[in-house]
Formats: C-alpha cells, sequence, structure tokens
C-alpha cells in the first residue's frame, strides 16, 4: 500500500502592533485545510530569491520566483495565490455569518438586509 503524502494550507493571523491585550506577533486566529490535491516534493531551490513586496493604494503583492499571492488591501481579502503560474485558491475566504432573526428584530430584518447586510461582503 502506498502512503501519498498530504497537502495543508495554513492560516495565521497576528496583531501588527503592540496593543493593551497582546504584543505585536501574537496569534489571533489560526485555521488548517487540508487540500484536495497531491502533494508534490519542493526543490528548496525554488526559493532561492528574496520574495519582493509590492504595494499600490489597494492591493499588496509577495513574489517570487515561483510563488505570487496578491492581498486586496481594502477588504483583507486573498486575491490570487499562484504557484509556478498555476493558481491555487481562485477567490480568498470572505465573511461567512449569520445570526437569524430573533422577536425583537422582526420589524428591522428586511430593512437591515436591504441596506447594510449585503454591503459588507
Amino acid at each position: 500500500m502506498e502512503v501519498k503524502p498530504l497537502t495543508y494550507i495554513h492560516f495565521s493571523v497576528q496583531l501588527a502592533k503592540d496593543t493593551e491585550w497582546a504584543p505585536a506577533g501574537y496569534e489571533v486566529a489560526f485555521a488548517q485545510f487540508e487540500l484536495p490535491v497531491e502533494a508534490e516534493v519542493i526543490d528548496p531551490d525554488d526559493y532561492s530569491t528574496s520574495p519582493v513586496v509590492l504595494q499600490t493604494h489597494d492591493s499588496l503583492t509577495i513574489k517570487t520566483n515561483v510563488f505570487e499571492g496578491l492581498f486586496d488591501k481594502v477588504t483583507g481579502r486573498i486575491s490570487s495565490y499562484k504557484y509556478n503560474d498555476k493558481k491555487l485558491i481562485l477567490d480568498g475566504p470572505g465573511l461567512n455569518f449569520w445570526r437569524p432573526p430573533i422577536d425583537n428584530d422582526l420589524y428591522v430584518v428586511n430593512d437591515w438586509k436591504e441596506k447594510y447586510f449585503f454591503y459588507i461582503l
């Protein structure tokens, strides 16, 4: 029986600056997901170039000779993630939450949906 290596992607959100409750670098959230692909062996020489960071008013790009990550500075989402010019992430994670309305909300639910909820995505 052949055992195939698994591929995971790990996300970590850390504080950029010191706060009253935690120092810079403190991890406030993390997630790890198994990707539905087979892992490939990566040659360490692929990462021989230092990353280059490019910024515009609304985006941040991190590039090496084999990797490119594009981030939207307005929404904080991953816009693109490429390895060897192959797009691995089509669109970054977005808000995914819903609190069902309770009795106290019933008179404003439609107003809230129309004016606020769908515009924050």
